[in-house]
């Protein structure tokens, strides 16, 4: 029932987030590399109702979620009206890094679904 709303911080994760270290552009999740921002996150299980939904705490604010890869962007991104909030941590220079990220991961994706060529052949009469 409360999709998107934060449940509670997450104490003794050890995280340490700074306006200059907190971005690590190197690590891309493994299992969808389009959706190169859930490296920033923690997924924790599943989440209520199927789909894409899981479970996942902000290794940088250290607050849970539930939601898809678009709410993970959102929180990063600071893109309002998803139904998550913003990220407290990550600075405007971040913001900047997180899009360049993942406009990179997206050009990547749209570009390996290249057109395959069907060769057309002559009809006989």
């Amino acid at each position: 029932a409360d999709k998107g709303k934060e449940t509670m911080p997450i104490s003794g994760s050890g995280i340490v987030a700074s306006s200059s270290s907190s971005v690590n552009t190197a690590a891309v999740e493994k299992d969808n590399p389009s959706q190169s921002l859930w490296c920033y996150v923690k997924k924790l299980g599943k989440g209520p109702g199927g789909g894409g939904n899981v479970i996942f705490s902000c290794k940088l604010c250290n607050m849970m979620f539930t939601g898809s890869y678009t709410r993970c962007k959102a929180h990063f991104l600071h893109i309002s009206g998803v139904g998550i909030r913003p990220c407290p941590k990550v600075t405007k220079e971040e913001i900047k890094i997180f899009k360049k990220e993942q406009d990179a991961a997206e050009t990547k994706k749209s570009s390996a679904k290249s057109s395959v060529s069907v060769p057309i052949y002559a009809i006989e009469q």
